[in-house]
Parts: C-alpha cells; structure tokens; sequence
C-alpha cells in the first residue's frame, strides 16, 4: 500500500494542470499500470498490480490483519482522491457543490467493480465505461 500511495501522490500532485486534469489522468491510467489491461483490451501484464482487487474477496474472510490492512489502505486511497477533489473543487474544474468524500468513494468503488468486471472479461469495456461515468460525474470542465 505505501508504495501504491506515493505513486498516487506522484500522479495527483499540483504539477501545474488542473486537479481535475490529474484527476483523470489517474483514472486512465488504472487499467494499464494497476490491472495490466491495455486501451486495446488485451492483457499486457499477466501479474498486474491490483493486489487489493486481487486479495480483498477472498483475504478478507481468512485473515482480519490482511482486512484492516486494505481497509486502511483503501481509506487513504479515498481520503487522497477527496483531497484532489477538494483542489479541483477550488480551482474550478469541477462544481463547488460537488461533495469530495462522498464523490471519491463513489468513485474508488466504481473503478474496483469495473477491474474485477475486465479481469472477467479480459477485456478494457469495464474501464470504459467507468472512464465515461467518472467525465459525468465530475460534470462539465471549466
């Protein structure tokens, strides 16, 4: 998890673009560096980086340490985004009354369901469509 959390950092960091931009770049990026599915839907890394979509359904009954591991993990996943929500809230690229928290759960649970849906499919579809619901969530740029 500390280095799935300095990677997010990296890519959610003030690097003078929007937070919305940052944003999104995140989520395009999911596929490809977390679940090793490439934008043509063919599986480019047969050991991809999603341990916690790889370990939560089947760890989380066997081991409570593992649970509250990527438990907390998981919540400082969300707590960032929010955070990165909350800058892109003030610097106008998305609406004020957009709520940080609760659109960043949303969010962080939309894009889990989708990479156990492609991991299924063998296929991109899921993170496409998780890609176009998060433009409509996040509503129009400024």
């Amino acid at each position: 998890m500390d280095g799935y959390l300095t990677r997010l950092d990296s890519l959610l960091s003030d690097d003078g673009t929007s937070a919305r931009v940052r944003l999104m770049r995140y989520w395009s990026l999911w596929n490809v560096q977390l679940c090793g599915i490439a934008p043509n839907g063919s599986v480019v890394d047969a050991n991809p980086k999603c341990l916690i979509v790889k370990l939560s359904a089947e760890v989380a009954d066997i081991s409570e340490t593992m649970r509250l591991t990527l438990r907390d993990g998981t919540d400082h996943v969300v707590k960032r985004i929010a955070q990165c929500l909350d800058e892109a809230r003030a610097d106008g690229s998305v609406a004020t009354t957009l709520v940080a928290h609760d659109t960043a759960l949303t969010l962080y649970e939309m894009w889990l369901g989708a990479s156990l849906l492609a991991k299924l499919r063998r296929d991109s579809s899921p993170f496409d469509h998780a890609l176009h619901s998060t433009e409509a969530l996040l509503g129009s740029s400024a």
